[in-house]
C-alpha cells in the first residue's frame, strides 16, 4: 500500500493519529464472535513476511571533488565528524572559492550551502573554460564559520583539480565504450552473522578488471538486498543509489528492520547505457540477540 501522501501530510502539519490495518468499514462494523480475527505477525511467527512501513530517503551523495570538470555543474562536499561520528555543525558554513593564483573566484553565503544529511554539506560550482583555466589547474574551497557543539574551529581549506571539459563532453566521431569493473565489497564479510540492529557501512571498491590497485570510477552504482525462498527471490530493498564520496563508494545498511534469515546482495553497474548486475556479491545472516539473563 502506497502511503506516501499520508506520511507527507504528517510532515506538513496534518494530525498524526497513527496507522492501522483493517477490513472494509462495512465488514468491520459487522458483529462477529471474538475468536474471529486475522493474526499477521507475533514474536512466535517464524516467517519473513513481517508487516512494516518502508521509508525511502532519496538523498544520494555524488561528490565531484575527484572528477571536477570545466563547464559542468559539480558538487563539492564537506564532511563533519566528531570523534569519528558524523555530527551536524551548529550553523551552516559559508564557502570561498579561490583560483590557482589565490584570487577569489566565488563567494558562497550560507544560504547557498545545502545541508544534505547528518554531518554532510554541499555546494554547486561551475567553472567555465577560459584561456586561464586549462586541464590540471588547482582551485581551493575554504569553508568558513565552522562551529560544532559551541566550539569555533579554524576555516577548513580543501582543494580540487580542474579537468578538461572535453573529457566529460564526449562529442565527435568516436563512441565511448561501457566501463568494465571488478567489484570488491567490505563492511560485511561473506556468510557473516550480523546481529539485528547493527548499522554497517558497506564499501564498494570498483577496479579495472584483472588489476588490484587501479580504480575505475563509476557513478552509476546501485545495490539490492533480497532473500530467497526456493528458487524465488523476494526483494527487501530494491535497487538504491550508492553514495560516491571523494574517496569511496558506499551505502549504510541499517539491519533493525531485517528479520532473522539469510540475505543476498546484488550490485548494478550502469555505464554508457549498459546495465550489468553482479549477482550475489555477498550473502550474510541476520540473527537476533536473546536476553537469557533475567533480572534478580
Amino acid at each position: 500500500m502506497d502511503i506516501t501522501d499520508v506520511v507527507n501530510s504528517y510532515l506538513t502539519g496534518a494530525t498524526n493519529y497513527g496507522l492501522g490495518l483493517a477490513f472494509t468499514r462495512a465488514l468491520e462494523e459487522t458483529e462477529l464472535a471474538e475468536h474471529q480475527y486475522v493474526g499477521f505477525f507475533t514474536r512466535h511467527t517464524q516467517t519473513f513476511y513481517e508487516p512494516f512501513v518502508e521509508t525511502t530517503y532519496n538523498e544520494t551523495i555524488k561528490d565531484d571533488r575527484s572528477d571536477f570538470y570545466l563547464d559542468k555543474n559539480n558538487k563539492l562536499y564537506l564532511y563533519s565528524n566528531l570523534a569519528g561520528v558524523p555530527t551536524n555543525l551548529d550553523n551552516i558554513p559559508g564557502v570561498v572559492i579561490r583560483d590557482g593564483n589565490g584570487d577569489i573566484y566565488q563567494t558562497i553565503a550560507p544560504t547557498g550551502v545545502t545541508h544534505v544529511t547528518k554531518g554532510v554539506y554541499s555546494i554547486d560550482v561551475n567553472v567555465p573554460t577560459t584561456t586561464n583555466n586549462v586541464d590540471c589547474i588547482g582551485f581551493t574551497d575554504t569553508w568558513t564559520g565552522i562551529t560544532i557543539n559551541g566550539i569555533a574551529r579554524p576555516d577548513i581549506e580543501l582543494d580540487f583539480i580542474l579537468k578538461d571539459s572535453n573529457k566529460y563532453y564526449n562529442i565527435g566521431d568516436t563512441y565511448s565504450l561501457p566501463k568494465r569493473v571488478g567489484l570488491t565489497v567490505s563492511g560485511i564479510r561473506l556468510d557473516e552473522r550480523v546481529y539485528r540492529g547493527d548499522i554497517r557501512r558497506v564499501n564498494i571498491i570498483t577496479n579495472i578488471p584483472y588489476t588490484i590497485n587501479q580504480k575505475q570510477l563509476v557513478d552509476g552504482l546501485k545495490y539490492r538486498l533480497y532473500v530467497r525462498e526456493g528458487r524465488n527471490e523476494y526483494t527487501v530493498i530494491d535497487f538504491q543509489d550508492v553514495h560516491m564520496s571523494n574517496n569511496s563508494n558506499y551505502f549504510l545498511l541499517d539491519t533493525q528492520s531485517l528479520v532473522p534469515g539469510t540475505y543476498y546482495l546484488d550490485i548494478k553497474v550502469i555505464s554508457n547505457l549498459e546495465v550489468t548486475i553482479h549477482k550475489e556479491i555477498i550473502s550474510f545472516d541476520i540473527v537476533s540477540q536473546s536476553n537469557t539473563r533475567k533480572s534478580q
